[in-house]
């Protein structure tokens, strides 16, 4: 719903939400996109097995959850070059910065709803831009993170402690 509102107080005809994902309200939403007359700039997918696809056409990714401990698509999102909005709920904000996304503050806000669509509108994906987003996540690859557990458990210090 907060995207919804961001996206109808935005008011750019030539934004597209493209939703992935199950909820048992999404009858509801479709008749509020008819409501508001967002069908034009709003697609439902339902659940998919494979959302790589959805990534590689996005040009940035929204997650405006209540609550997230850290919401995996937040890093999946990074590490396909998109720039992410993040709500404060989802720990996976505390990886963005300014080149990479933003955290909007209030969800039940349309004003930073709409200020965190007008962040990515201004940060088109470009072949740099998304090398660079790439770029800030490489270190939180797995075969990174196993190399830098197994150096610090085979350390002497920690073999010792």
């Amino acid at each position: 719903m907060p995207l919804l509102k961001g996206l109808k107080a935005y008011g750019n005809k030539d934004i597209h939400l493209s939703v992935v994902g199950k909820d048992k309200q999404q009858k509801w939403y479709e008749n509020l996109v008819s409501k508001w007359g967002l069908t034009h700039q709003v697609t439902f997918y339902g659940s998919q097995d494979q959302i790589t696809p959805f990534l590689q056409k996005a040009d940035a990714l929204a997650i405006p959850s209540y609550y997230d401990p850290f919401a995996n698509v937040t890093v999946e999102a990074l590490a396909m070059g998109l720039f992410v909005m993040s709500s404060t709920m989802n720990g996976g904000c505390e990886v963005l910065n300014e080149e990479t996304g933003c955290v909007i503050e209030d969800l039940n806000s349309p004003d930073d709803m709409k200020a965190a669509l007008e962040k990515a509108v201004s940060k088109p994906k470009t072949k740099e831009r998304a090398a660079s987003i790439r770029q800030s996540v490489q270190h939180l690859d797995f075969s990174t993170q196993l190399q830098a557990y197994l150096d610090l458990c085979l350390s002497p210090t920690f073999a010792s402690a």
